[in-house]
């Protein structure tokens, strides 16, 4: 299916299986958000949020979307952000102090990135994940604040992963 094509059928999707059955069998991890990010003028916004929402865990280029993202969900609402998570995960959400301390591994570049986790552990564990390995950058661990109403959470693959686009500060830890 070309590009356009896949577009087209984005677009004129009716429901949430429409839209994960032509990424599914479509797209590779390198290919969904990009094409999502492609269809947002057109996509009903409700089926867009949901999908981006559903998909999140799957995209492995979300650094090179970050500002476009970042300006997607300027000013989107609590509601909206809500449609990004499953029953699961808004449960977990309520539950959630009003300011989250959030941990992050990653290098100095890609501080401020999209994707948190709640757990420090499991933060510390990206530093060294060969698939995210930097030759002659230092790994880091670093935390951050962030608004609950600000965020999503995504518990789909036991990271207890928060998606923040306004991290309120952020500190270098110790990764030893």
């Amino acid at each position: 299916m070309k590009d356009i094509e896949l577009q087209l059928a984005l677009i004129n999707t009716q429901t949430n299986e429409e839209v994960d059955s032509i990424l599914m069998r479509w797209c590779n991890s390198y290919e969904t958000l990009p094409n999502l990010m492609c269809a947002y003028d057109d996509m009903d916004k409700v089926r867009w949020l949901s999908a981006i929402g559903r998909h999140w865990s799957h995209f492995d280029n979300i650094a090179k979307y970050k500002s476009e993202l970042t300006w997607r969900f300027e000013n989107v609402t609590r509601e909206e952000l809500d449609l990004m998570m499953n029953k699961e995960e808004l449960v977990f959400y309520e539950k959630l102090p009003k300011t989250l301390e959030i941990y992050r591994g990653c290098y100095d570049f890609n501080q401020d990135g999209l994707s948190w986790s709640l757990d420090k552990e499991i933060a510390k564990g990206f530093i060294s994940l060969n698939r995210y390995k930097q030759e002659k950058k230092i790994p880091l661990l670093v935390s951050g604040l962030a608004s609950k109403k600000d965020v999503v959470i995504k518990l789909d693959r036991d990271e207890q992963e928060v998606i923040v686009f306004d991290v309120l500060k952020i500190k270098v830890l110790n990764t030893e």
